[in-house]
């Protein structure tokens, strides 16, 4: 089973137009500036200088961030919810949160989503909807999500099982140096004969030529 993914917190810089003293952090996010909210929320989540490790003051902050429609608060509040950490563990906020970044096209919020949507963590499993929440994941280069397609089209769940697009997403997610992604291409290559492998390396080429310059692997 896929498991849900922390998301990529980091303490941005001036660049943003944030002065990158600590306490200027904390000056602009009692103004309301969301990014500047979303900075102590990371430095209270991972505990940054002299700012102690609080996942409450961070869960805090990271939901003024995501009330201003910031999409990795949401993404990183959803998360919190999902496993109980800061908060208290919720499923229907964690996906309510989820889903918000999801929709805004934060990736790991549309993988963590998907997880949660494919496990049925707040009610009956709904496969179809984690299928295209994978598949989008996927498409901005997610490699965990492109090594679920890989695996969802090896075994047939939610898609007809299909080992030439199994191998293709495989492929995909191994340039991106995921090594159990190189394991299920190195067993699926097993079930195809030379013509599918072909096929299934022209169409992932196809996709990486199609994303070259963008986040295509992460």
């Amino acid at each position: 089973q896929a498991q849900p993914r922390s998301h990529d917190g980091r303490v941005e810089d001036a660049q943003m137009g944030i002065p990158k003293t600590i306490e200027a952090f904390f000056q602009a996010a009692e103004k309301g500036d969301v990014k500047a909210q979303w900075n102590v929320a990371v430095m209270h989540a991972n505990g940054h200088g002299e700012v102690e490790k609080d996942a409450q003051k961070a869960a805090m902050w990271f939901l003024k961030a995501a009330a201003q429609g910031f999409a990795p608060a949401q993404a990183s509040l959803g998360l919190m919810y999902a496993i109980g950490n800061g908060v208290e563990k919720n499923a229907s906020k964690a996906i309510v949160f989820l889903q918000q970044a999801a929709v805004l096209g934060d990736m790991e919020a549309q993988y963590n989503l998907a997880v949660m949507l494919e496990q049925g963590l707040d009610g009956e499993p709904n496969l179809a909807e984690a299928l295209m929440w994978f598949s989008k994941a996927a498409e901005q280069g997610l490699t965990s999500a492109q090594e679920k397609l890989g695996i969802m089209n090896a075994v047939g769940q939610s898609v007809k099982q299909d080992f030439i697009e199994a191998y293709k997403w495989f492929y995909i997610a191994s340039h991106g140096r995921k090594n159990t992604a190189k394991e299920n291409l190195a067993r699926c290559l097993e079930l195809l004969d030379a013509q599918q492998v072909s096929e299934a390396q022209a169409r992932a080429e196809l996709w990486l030529q199609d994303h070259v310059g963008s986040h295509a692997i992460r």
